[in-house]
């Protein structure tokens, strides 16, 4: 998959996560709208260097769609568990402790393969960041 396609995915997903884990968290519509500003926020001051890292290391992407897909099923056994329809529950330790373990495997899986090289294309997206006023 082309690393400038993935980037747009990975930020879809990355906003919708964020409004399903807020609205997941509150039903209030302060809360929801505060976590998309500070989302959008902290992406602003971070997506450079993320995107370098994510351009050097691609196989943090896949690592990502994991992790949000795991925190998918918590919420998911969260609701099933409030509703009396699953018995037990997954500590929050554990949670943490999993995307800890998915983030680190793939941390040293990119790191075993190496980085990759960044193509010089002609990325409009790059040229905003790296111009903005």
């Amino acid at each position: 998959m082309d690393i400038h396609r993935s980037w747009r995915l990975l930020d879809l997903v990355f906003s919708v996560d964020s409004i399903l884990v807020a609205v997941a968290m509150s039903p209030k519509p302060w809360v929801v709208m505060t976590g998309g500003v500070l989302g959008i926020v902290a992406l602003r001051l971070v997506v450079g260097k993320l995107l370098t890292l994510i351009q050097r290391y691609p196989t943090l992407v896949d690592a990502a769609f994991v992790i949000i897909a795991w925190v998918g099923l918590k919420l998911l056994a969260e609701y099933l568990h409030a509703i009396g329809l699953l018995h037990f529950e997954i500590p929050k330790w554990l949670s943490i402790g999993f995307i800890g373990v998915i983030f680190g495997v793939a941390l040293w899986y990119a790191r075993r393969l190496g980085p990759q090289e960044i193509a010089e294309e002609h990325d409009e997206a790059a040229d905003l960041l790296n111009h903005h006023p």
